[in-house]
């Protein structure tokens, strides 16, 4: 069954791919008139990656989660998460020693504030909610086949692990909770059990149970940071800006070059996310603002360079809505 599922995911992975748009001859669109967005910042423009410190899990009280060392084996996977999708700066968390303890204190009496070195915008951390290893043990038995034939099951030991807790995005300095993502996973093994004895005095060797499995429990903490991948990438997405800087067409098909490449590891059909700045006047004080409005959605092309890249709006009335200066962010 699991083999069948990976199957149909790399049909799926391979059919998206060929639906990609593809543009093959790009002196056939010329360059079009676009009006400049209103409330464009020029200050924005040149942006930088925000820098972020991942900090190890807070492990409690938890043993199982102290011998696995969950603490540092989650921190990793979430900068190895960050880090291939070139999201953010990555600082080394070896010089921010005193922020695991601010962070402590500030959830316990929501006073304090980060004092260290000023070089981080984000510090992403979380806590070891549950960690847990049991053990199972399932005597032999037989198996009717779809054919009629019997097959005989060996006694096996089937042992899982669990893994419950959070991921926690803080703005610095002032420690602000700004997203949690919980975190739960869990991984299984079986091994075929050795049983001593004859047919009516068969016992089970006590000494082959396995009482404690720190991969496993890596593997199931692993795979829950795994399942919320893209949470952890949207987030930082959102503050990462491509913006509009050219506007071409050719018949039907309406593309737009943003300031976003390779080197931020844009991909080939790729989807992001259209936002454009607008005046409101808010009801409750008459006070105006500006606000960011998602305007609609496109698809990453081909075309794709170290610093910029070409996207496709399908929708036409979307498209003409589109002015220079308007950004995208990338959707996972």
């Amino acid at each position: 069954m699991v083999k069948l599922l990976k199957n149909i995911l790399v049909v799926a992975f391979l059919f998206c791919a060929s639906c990609a748009p593809t543009i093959k001859n790009f002196a056939e669109f010329e360059k079009q008139p676009i009006l400049k967005a209103e409330y464009f910042d020029k200050k924005s423009f040149v942006q930088k990656p925000p820098k972020i410190v991942v900090l190890n899990f807070a492990s409690g009280d938890s043993k199982i989660a102290q011998q696995a060392n969950l603490g540092e084996t989650l921190a990793t996977a979430v900068e190895n998460t960050l880090a291939s999708a070139k999201l953010v700066e990555l600082l080394d968390r070896k010089a921010f020693k005193n922020l695991a303890e601010e962070i402590a204190l500030n959830e316990l009496k929501g006073e304090a504030t980060y004092s260290g070195p000023a070089s981080a915008d984000y510090a992403v951390s979380g806590n070891i909610a549950t960690a847990g290893f049991a053990h199972k043990y399932t005597g032999s038995s037989v198996r009717v086949n779809p054919d009629g034939s019997v097959s005989s099951v060996p006694a096996q030991h089937r042992y899982t692990a669990n893994y419950e807790g959070n991921i926690k995005i803080y703005k610095l300095p002032n420690l602000e909770v700004t997203q949690v993502i919980p975190l739960k996973g869990s991984a299984v093994r079986k091994e075929d059990a050795v049983v001593d004895g004859l047919l009516f005095t068969k016992k089970v060797n006590t000494d082959q149970i396995v009482k404690r499995d720190d991969n496993l429990v890596r593997k199931a903490a692993l795979s829950a940071v795994g399942s919320k991948k893209r949470a952890l990438k949207n987030y930082f997405s959102s503050l990462r800006k491509g913006y509009i800087l050219e506007k071409r067409s050719h018949k039907k098909q309406i593309i737009f070059r943003i300031n976003l490449g390779k080197k931020d590891a844009l991909r080939h059909g790729q989807k992001v996310r259209i936002f454009a700045k607008d005046q409101i006047i808010n009801p409750l004080n008459d006070e105006v603002e500006i606000e960011e409005i998602e305007i609609g959605k496109a698809i990453v092309t081909n075309l794709i360079n170290s610093k910029s890249a070409w996207i496709i709006v399908k929708d036409k009335n979307i498209a003409h809505q589109i002015k220079l200066g308007d950004y995208v962010t990338v959707k996972y």
